[in-house]
Formats: C-alpha cells, sequence, structure tokens
C-alpha cells in the first residue's frame, strides 16, 4: 500500500518536471518569437577635428562630450576677434540615426549622424551642418 503510494507519487513528480522542462524549452526554442535585432549605431566615440575651425570634438564613451565653441566677429571678411570657448555635456542615441547633445552652448539638440570613414556629420533640423574628421 504505502511502498505503491509512493512510487506513484515519485513517478508524478518526475512526469511533471519533464513537462515543465520540455515546456521552457519549447517556449524558448519555437513559441517565443526574437526579439527584434538592435539597430546598427556608427560608433562615433573619439576625437573629432571640426573641419571649418579646427577645433576639437570629444565623444566619450561614457556618454559625456567635450567640444569648443568659436565666437567670431568679422567686418568686410576680416575676422576682427575670435573666441574659443570649452563646452562639456551630455550625448546619447535618440533613435538609430540621431543623438542628442545637451550643454550649455548646444542647449538640448538632436542631430543626424552621418558616419562616412574617417568624416562624421551631425545634421541638424534647422539644416545645420556640422562636420567633423577624425
Amino acid at each position: 500500500g504505502t511502498w505503491r503510494a509512493l512510487r506513484a507519487a515519485l513517478l508524478l513528480a518526475v512526469v511533471l518536471a519533464a513537462g515543465v522542462g520540455l515546456g521552457v524549452a519549447l517556449d524558448r526554442a519555437w513559441l517565443r518569437p526574437a526579439p527584434p535585432a538592435a539597430p546598427t549605431r556608427p560608433e562615433i566615440a573619439g576625437r573629432w577635428v571640426r573641419v571649418d575651425k579646427g577645433t576639437p570634438m570629444v565623444f566619450n564613451p561614457d556618454g559625456t562630450f567635450e567640444d569648443v565653441g568659436v565666437f567670431t566677429i568679422s567686418e568686410g571678411g576680416k575676422v576682427l576677434s575670435r573666441d574659443e570657448r570649452p563646452d562639456v555635456g551630455q550625448w546619447r542615441w535618440a533613435d538609430a540615426e540621431r543623438i542628442e547633445l545637451v550643454s550649455r552652448f548646444w542647449g538640448r539638440m538632436q542631430v543626424r549622424v552621418v558616419l562616412s570613414g574617417d568624416s562624421l556629420k551631425l545634421l541638424g533640423d534647422g539644416g545645420g551642418v556640422w562636420e567633423y574628421r577624425r
């Protein structure tokens, strides 16, 4: 009597455990859809130099950046005054093509990233284009 009931309970526990294991395996292998692939993002971390002003822009992997803002006063095509001011801020990917920059000079701005070899272009919604080289 008791031995037979114990044996039946043990057999039931083994069958239930096997069913749970098989259910988990099926869920992982076939039933659950695969998550969408993460969008590939260009690698922009590193030091860049602005083409038109020769000033550095450094995107750090930790989400911070360092930039140099250049302010000029010109008259008749002649530069009367040039003032360089360092700026630091934060950057993050807003989506697969755009980063958000937050700093004193940039404010809060999203720009599209176009990377081609050693050339980086940041394209603003208002038509602004900032071009950099490694």
